[in-house]
């Protein structure tokens, strides 16, 4: 973090309070609000509870081992360029035209939760194995659990996500498993 950066954040922000609910109430203290705003607010609240009862969840498995992107690289004519990400999108639009029930066009705000299994080592022995399996042994190193998310929300563009940036939260969980693979689970309001 450069000084500058956290000076300007202090002096825009030190007074703000850490907690949510005093946040607020200094800000509708502070702005004077109206009825009207405050049915405004409320008619806001109640439709976000409506949507939340109304989550859709979508679950997709890809029978593959999970493989991250590498970092984009500068290729010729100055242009950035990353290794796989083509074959990586040609694949998910295989796997969506052969089940028409993915195709979904989300294009509001989602969660996506990524799980991947990679392959149990083979210096595992019995034991580990299945400890490995029952998601108790846990992988620990390369590939970095980001690395794998940013290669799983970008595959699945323009095909099942209109574009990453609609991802408001997001989980990346390593496991292994004797069955490596990957499950997206997208959840979205209709």
């Amino acid at each position: 973090m450069k000084a500058k950066n956290i000076k300007l954040y202090l002096d825009k922000y030190k007074y703000i309070s850490s907690d949510a609910f005093t946040r607020v109430k200094d800000f509708i203290e502070s702005h004077k609000f109206t009825k009207k705003d405050r049915e405004k607010f409320h008619e806001g609240i109640s439709l976000y509870l409506k949507k939340k009862n109304e989550e859709t969840t979508l679950k997709i498995v890809f029978d593959i081992i999970p493989e991250p992107t590498p970092r984009p690289r500068l290729g010729m004519g100055g242009r950035f360029y990353v290794k796989n990400s083509s074959s990586n999108n040609k694949f998910v639009e295989a796997v969506v035209k052969t089940n028409k029930e993915l195709f979904h066009i989300v294009d509001g705000p989602c969660s996506f939760t990524l799980n991947s299994y990679l392959p149990i080592p083979q210096s595992f022995n019995k034991v580990d194995t299945l400890l490995a399996e029952l998601g108790i042994l846990r992988p620990s190193k390369k590939p970095d659990w980001d690395n794998l998310g940013k290669t799983y929300s970008d595959a699945i563009q323009p095909w099942i996500i209109s574009d990453d940036a609609i991802i408001v939260d997001a989980e990346s969980h390593k496991y292994y498993s004797m069955k490596p693979r990957v499950e997206l689970i997208i959840k979205y309001y209709r």
